[in-house]
């Protein structure tokens, strides 16, 4: 297991989806056309997003550290090169 310092940290990731996502999630009141609390629905809606998101980093995660343990032999017989690793792990990650 990594050090506490070195350990990579999900709040900054999910700060900046909430804040994309949750002014989407207010609506405005028909009769004072204030912005009005997210209905459940739309609060459950939220929520899998966050985790599909969530779900999206960790196979991001799991795709760079794999291919970073093979040998650079294992790559080239893969066609890919080191630097590409990250790369290749987004495109499987949120493809």
């Amino acid at each position: 297991m990594l050090p506490k310092h070195n350990r990579p940290t999900l709040l900054p990731l999910l700060f900046g989806i909430a804040q994309t996502y949750i002014p989407h999630c207010k609506r405005k009141n028909k009769g004072t056309g204030q912005n009005g609390p997210a209905t459940k629905q739309e609060f459950l809606m939220f929520v899998s997003y966050i985790l599909s998101k969530v779900r999206s980093y960790m196979r991001y995660r799991e795709t760079v550290r794999e291919l970073s343990l093979l040998s650079d032999r294992e790559l080239d017989d893969l066609g890919i090169s080191r630097f590409q690793i990250e790369n290749v792990a987004r495109q499987n990650a949120f493809a």
